[in-house]
């Protein structure tokens, strides 16, 4: 039973500045990491592309456009700059949420000030993700490490979402005793819209016939995702008759495209863009496959949705994936990115629908079936 509402800061970035434009999107990210946004009062600092305060209901912003996107720039004016905002607007907190280390720093003052707990949740694995990035590899590899080192002492209680966030943070010194498993729940909260869910929307919107098979990607455009490598793969595949549909927008949604082109195959990929909560479980329905080979994961939440739709995932071997498809391939296939003969058995087996293909399914239902019904709130976890 829910005893007390909680004031919750939050920081973020939000250049895609949701709290104007997609208001919703913000209310289910909220769900999504079971912060009772129905219940709860919160403060969003985030760094965006405007300038502006707002409140809605029990939600209020202060959105700040920073003079340079850089994220080194951006934590060193939060220091300043968060706790004026806060004393400004007048909001005590009860918790500061947050989801990276370099934030840490920024919300020191408030902790010892208003006697705030800070929470953080670990999402992803920063360092590996870290070293996915392009640009500045080596001083981002080491900021976040010197982050979580000179930081982590001032974190109340963390947050994992996997076994991978888990070992992670037992990794890094943190005493299991301070670690608690924080579920985020796309599919509870949005079990209005995959009840509403039908067959053949996608591919009646991409003119798909039912004899070509559909493969599913879903994530960022961003590097580690690893959608060049995909898409390579892909181009080599001899079966002509699948289709493979990524959804998802970022940076290199150009780039990629090109390589469609250069590669000859962009009347087989469909780049789906930025596709909302109440039409994604349309395009799991359709799918035939659902493929992910990121370098980088703290759990691979899309890998639960497709489990879920009673899709067959493949994905690359890595920690957060493996928490979901099992040590032992008990809810799905591991691929490596190089036996593309290995990956076209795997495609086969999928398409004929075989025992193990339908025990693996089954298997991967009951796992997500476990962890969303196992699962506890922010209110849960402050009261206890």
């Amino acid at each position: 039973m829910i005893e007390k509402k909680l004031n919750i800061l939050m920081i973020g970035f939000d250049w895609r500045n949701i709290f104007e434009h997609d208001y919703n999107q913000l209310i289910e990210k909220l769900e999504r990491d079971c912060l009772n946004p129905e219940f709860n009062n919160f403060f969003i600092f985030d760094w965006s592309t405007k300038t502006y305060y707002k409140k809605n209901n029990n939600i209020q912003t202060k959105h700040i456009r920073p003079i340079f996107k850089s994220r080194f720039f951006c934590d060193i004016l939060l220091v300043f700059l968060l706790p004026l905002n806060i004393i400004k607007y007048k909001f005590k907190p009860d918790i500061i949420f947050l989801y990276d280390f370099p934030t840490i720093f920024g919300s020191i003052f408030l902790k010892y000030f208003y006697k705030s707990k800070i929470f953080l949740i670990l999402g992803a694995l920063p360092s590996s993700l870290a070293k996915t990035r392009r640009k500045f590899n080596f001083f981002i590899v080491f900021y976040y490490k010197l982050s979580e080192i000179l930081l982590n002492i001032f974190v109340d209680k963390y947050f994992a979402i996997s076994e991978a966030t888990k070992n992670y943070l037992i990794n890094m010194g943190i005493k299991e005793q301070k670690i608690n498993f924080l579920y985020p729940n796309t599919i509870k909260r949005d079990q209005g819209f995959i009840l509403k869910a039908e067959k053949n929307v996608v591919r009646n919107l991409y003119n798909i016939d039912n004899s070509r098979k559909i493969i599913l990607s879903v994530g960022r455009l961003e590097k580690e995702k690893n959608y060049e490598k995909l898409i390579g793969v892909f181009s080599k595949l001899k079966n002509s008759n699948l289709i493979l549909i990524i959804v998802g927008s970022g940076s290199l949604e150009q780039e990629l495209k090109k390589l469609t082109n250069n590669l000859n195959i962009s009347n087989r990929v469909i780049f789906a863009g930025h596709v909302s909560r109440q039409d994604i479980w349309n395009y799991y329905l359709d799918a035939d496959l659902f493929i992910l080979l990121s370098k980088s994961e703290g759990l691979g939440l899309v890998f639960h949705e497709a489990m879920y739709m009673n899709v067959l995932v493949v994905g690359s071997k890595i920690e957060g994936i493996i928490d979901s498809i099992g040590i032992n391939e008990e809810n799905g296939f591991y691929w490596n990115g190089e036996n593309i003969q290995e990956l076209e058995g795997i495609i086969d087996k999928c398409i004929q629908n075989t025992d193990e293909v339908i025990l693996k399914k089954n298997n991967a239902f009951n796992y997500v079936e476990n962890k969303i019904n196992s699962n506890y709130n922010i209110n849960n976890y402050f009261n206890k």
